[in-house]
């Protein structure tokens, strides 16, 4: 089996689920029964395309960190999605049997290139005589998933918060209404961050997702002030949406002092892959926010240069050629058409929506079990 002949029926087969998937959802709704869960299908919109086709970000690539960190999979030689499926050729699989060379081509290492730790397919599962798929869990494949949650590699403090919060979910599930409540408020998150003593990890995430908020503000702020000063002369009044929402935003007394309390150096040790160059830029932000807490305005003290270089440097690294602060070809390429609806600013929210929605799946598999 070649490496595209894998990928082509990997892809096969998540057509298959995803059209499972969706025709599940349409007789819910043709039956409005609310029993079965299917909201958040991914790949939905290019599914409805003719011909139907998988998203470009298939599913495990999405949630391939996730996969590694829970332990469904894991190698020693291909620890990356990418070199899995490069190296997942025709001449790694092997015959086995007696009497076969160590010379021979074609013979099976005794290292296996990977092992996916999942539960088996069920019996049937692609008939298309059965119920449909959904995303409910049933009683043995919830307390699957709990192990792996249960396995994930403590902190420093001691338990993961997630793993803590998929031991306590069978008594207490997570809060589903309203749907803006966040992390931090959540009764199930506050109770596993007690147990696992994480509490002050959790206000720190509070905080720093405040903290991002003005960097998204500041960041879209910036984009408009470079398409105002680089542009050529222009006749319509230029856009200072951007600006004007970071002024307000700064002059929010009660969250600017959310994001001042953040000590950056044990944001630092919670995380200490952040790359420098943000690492620089954090500190920036936060010395700006006090200068506006003296007095001064938001637009004086973050577009200038020294915030835009610092700013450029983040999001180039990230980016690359995709880069909106670059003042270059590629840069002014990336502006056209900039509007008040080009940046969403908002703030951190650390995929809370869908791990409530996977904390509560598993509240209702594990109260089958």
């Amino acid at each position: 089996m070649s490496a595209t002949n894998l990928l082509k029926r990997k892809d096969e087969a998540e057509l298959w689920v995803t059209g499972q998937l969706v025709a599940t959802r349409k007789r819910i709704s043709a039956l409005n029964e609310p029993t079965a869960s299917v909201d958040g299908i991914i790949g939905i919109q290019v599914f409805d395309e003719e011909p139907p086709r998988v998203p470009a970000q298939r599913v495990d690539f999405i949630y391939w960190t996730a996969m590694r960190r829970w332990g469904f999979y894991r190698s020693r030689i291909a620890q990356e999605r990418a070199r899995l499926f490069n190296r997942w050729r025709g001449s790694a699989i092997g015959r086995v049997g007696d009497d076969i060379g160590e010379t021979a081509d074609d013979v099976i290492r005794e290292e296996r290139l990977a092992e996916f730790l999942v539960p088996e397919a069920p019996s049937g599962w692609q008939s298309e005589d059965g119920e449909g798929l959904d995303f409910e869990l049933k009683g043995a494949e919830a307390v699957w998933l709990r192990d792996r949650l249960l396995s994930i590699e403590d902190v420093a403090e001691g338990p993961c918060l997630l793993a803590k919060a998929a031991e306590l979910c069978v008594e207490s599930p997570p809060q589903l209404e309203p749907s803006s409540i966040r992390l931090w408020d959540d009764v199930l998150i506050r109770q596993s961050a007690k147990s696992a003593m994480q509490l002050d990890r959790l206000e720190r995430a509070r905080q720093a997702s405040y903290l991002s908020h003005y960097v998204r503000a500041i960041y879209a702020a910036l984009v408009e002030w470079v398409v105002e000063t680089t542009a050529s002369p222009r006749r319509d009044l230029p856009l200072r949406y951007y600006r004007e929402l970071l002024g307000d935003l700064a002059e929010d007394r009660a969250m600017r002092d959310v994001a001042l309390a953040l000590s950056l150096h044990s944001l630092f040790a919670d995380v200490p892959r952040i790359p420098g160059a943000l690492q620089k830029c954090l500190h920036h932000v936060q010395v700006g926010l006090r200068k506006v807490a003296g007095g001064e305005k938001a637009e004086a003290v973050f577009m200038n240069n020294v915030t835009h270089r610092l700013f450029e440097l983040v999001e180039r690294r990230r980016k690359g050629g995709r880069a909106r602060l670059s003042r270059t070809e590629q840069g002014a390429a990336r502006r056209i058409g900039f509007d008040r609806n080009t940046i969403n600013v908002y703030d951190l929210d650390y995929r809370w929506g869908q791990v409530r929605s996977l904390l509560a799946d598993l509240h209702r598999g594990l109260t089958r079990a």
